[in-house]
């Protein structure tokens, strides 16, 4: 919340001044994946080991983005690019040799990454560089069980909030008024909110590429 209010009272002090900003933003769609980590991901790990499991793997889960940006120039070598994007995240464990169990987490999340980015230019377009933070917030996080056969499902938390770190790298080819866009990114969970019924902290770590078009004056052609 409180980085929310901090970026909402910067782009409020910068706002007068937007016009000779140049600002640039655009949309994108994508798709990566996720994995569960921290203490619930271990408590799991534990209980499947108890029930005969030899073997307890991370699996990864499968995800799509659908999200946007503006970025707000600040220097002539560094701006504030804060990226809205929502998807599924989720993970899963998968316990076999003795024991075989998937057991999986999955949720809806609205991540809101601010970073701060720099560009540097090639002969073809401009390589985008960035780092920062993000809180995200998750709605219907759900734990499934499934041994082949039988098949659970749950909720463990109706609203999930998340703070954590944010970075990757970019790619951007003007063409005409606008531009083709490619974005590495990862995201990494440092401190979860969560409901009593989830006792264990929760993180999650997502990596998603996605392709985009600026639709907004750039201030770099």
């Amino acid at each position: 919340m409180k980085l929310r209010i901090l970026a909402i009272v910067l782009l409020g002090a910068l706002a007068p001044g937007l016009p000779a900003l140049e600002l640039s933003g655009g949309v994108r769609l994508g798709a990566g994946g996720s994995l569960l980590y921290g203490g619930y991901a271990d408590d799991v790990r534990a209980e499947l080991e108890s029930l005969g499991a030899a073997v307890v793997r991370n699996r990864l889960y499968p995800s799509w983005r659908l999200g946007g940006w503006i970025e707000v120039p600040l220097l002539a070598f560094l701006s504030v690019r804060v990226e809205p994007c929502l998807g599924p995240v989720g993970g899963a464990l998968l316990a076999s040799d003795g024991y075989d169990l998937l057991v999986g987490v999955t949720g809806l999340e609205l991540a809101v990454p601010a970073l701060a980015a720099t560009r540097i230019r090639l002969p073809a377009g401009e390589l985008v560089l960035g780092a920062g933070v993000y809180v995200a917030g998750a709605v219907s996080v759900r734990e499934v069980r499934n041994d082949g056969v039988i098949r659970s499902e749950g909720e463990i938390a109706a609203v999930f909030g998340d703070i954590g770190l944010a970075g990757g790298a970019g790619y951007v080819l003007p063409i005409g008024p606008g531009a083709i866009t490619a974005d590495l990114r990862v995201l990494g969970s440092l401190f979860s909110i969560a409901s009593p019924l989830l006792p264990s902290p929760l993180h999650n770590l997502s990596i998603e590429l996605t392709a985009g078009w600026a639709f907004l004056p750039r201030g770099v052609r």
